[in-house]
């Protein structure tokens, strides 16, 4: 599964997810923004406990979920208030990843003309904020399974430092891959050995 809005994710998909072996322990839950004002101004309707109770469940029920999710960054009206609820959610909550995107005005969009446009060097700093706390939710994330047992997808291309296969666990973890080229495009078990970078090396057993 790939991006699903919030109110699209019930309690029978993750039972679904929990228990058929074919779907992958991995959703992606756009945030787009973790203030209520902003939401509202962005025409999205839930509010970020909505968010925050999902993520919560989704992870309780399924202990392997990597949840990725969205943040746009800087929509007209954010302010400095705004922005920190924000960040204090992401920081509470599980999350595995973040896509951070620099809000720009669209000519012919609601948003274009919205009073209160946030000034560029502004969101500038808050993307950096919120890139530095994706890459430390990243390296949580993969620490956790150091050590265990995972399926991996074998790519069919390399890591040009490393010369080592690129790959992704079920539950979307970057890995290398110590291989040849006979594990092209297969899913084998492997174990996560260590951290190199931002990704696992993956030993195929």
């Amino acid at each position: 599964l790939s991006s699903l809005e919030p109110g699209e994710i019930t309690s029978d998909l993750l039972e679904l997810i929990a228990n058929e072996p074919s779907l992958c322990p991995h959703l992606h839950i756009p945030l787009q923004s973790g203030d209520a004002t902003i939401l509202v101004r962005m025409n999205r309707h839930y509010h970020p406990d909505f968010y925050r109770e999902l993520v919560l469940e989704a992870t309780q029920r399924i202990p392997d979920l990597a949840v990725g999710a969205d943040v746009l960054v800087g929509f007209p009206g954010e302010t400095d208030e705004c922005f920190q609820n924000s960040y204090r959610l992401i920081e509470s909550l599980p999350i595995a990843y973040l896509h951070v995107f620099p809000y720009s005005p669209r000519p012919t969009t609601p948003a274009a003309t919205m009073n209160a446009q946030v000034s560029p060097s502004v969101i500038r700093q808050r993307c950096g904020l919120l890139r530095e706390l994706d890459q430390a939710k990243r390296l949580t994330f993969l620490q956790r399974f150091s050590g265990e047992m995972r399926q991996v997808l074998v790519e069919n291309r390399r890591d040009e430092a490393s010369s080592m296969q690129c790959g992704f666990t079920d539950n979307y973890l970057p890995v290398l891959v110590p291989a040849d080229s006979a594990l092209e495009n297969q899913v084998v078990m492997a174990r996560l050995d260590r951290l190199e970078g931002n990704r696992l090396v993956a030993i195929p057993v």
